[in-house]
């Protein structure tokens, strides 16, 4: 089979499926989004230039580890719970034909498809956002308030490599749990 066709089936899977997967796509962008906002307050100029701003720094880097810590488990959860849900149409997907390689395929690209989707969605809202925690911080920092549209390109590639990162093993994780099972479960 060719790849087109994962691509096609997982994309129609995702829209058949919107009630399940809309909630676990915004519970992804949601937490892209807190990522970017503690990674890009961590690396800011305005933040590291002003008084104190080398131990606000230590402390939002220490934030990224904790919460890179959080979208682990939190992503884990969430999908498991959605494996939970679909183990019958993907058991469905066997009985009628397709092989469990065949199934990882179409499991591959609907976690690019949710990866992607997530990752640019919890960028760009991040990006919103983050703004807005800058100045909050500044604000309770008792510093100036500087409105110049910044981003930080390490936060990006950072938040992106580790999401990347993520789905990646949620991906190993549901290939392993579809040769786990038998077809008549």
């Amino acid at each position: 089979m060719r790849g087109g066709l994962f691509a096609r089936l997982a994309l129609t899977n995702i829209k058949k499926n919107r009630k399940i997967y809309a909630p676990y796509i915004f519970a992804c962008v949601g937490t892209v989004m807190m990522f970017y906002i503690i990674a890009s307050l961590s690396y800011d100029p305005d933040v590291l230039n002003f008084y104190c701003g080398s131990s606000v720094s230590i402390i939002l880097k220490l934030g990224i580890v904790v919460i890179g810590i959080f979208a682990v488990i939190f992503l884990f959860y969430t999908t498991s719970f959605l494996m939970k849900r679909r183990k019958t149409e993907l058991g469905l997907y066997n009985v009628l034909g397709l092989g469990k390689r065949h199934i990882a395929g179409v499991l591959a690209w609907e976690t690019l498809i949710v990866w992607a989707d997530s990752t640019v969605l919890g960028l760009v809202s991040g990006l919103v956002f983050g703004k807005l925690a800058q100045v909050a911080l500044l604000r309770m920092m008792g510093g100036g308030i500087t409105y110049d549209f910044t981003f930080s390109l390490k936060a990006i590639i950072l938040t992106a490599a580790l999401f990347a990162g993520i789905f990646g093993v949620i991906y190993i994780k549901s290939v392993i749990e579809i040769y786990r099972v038998n077809t008549i479960d």
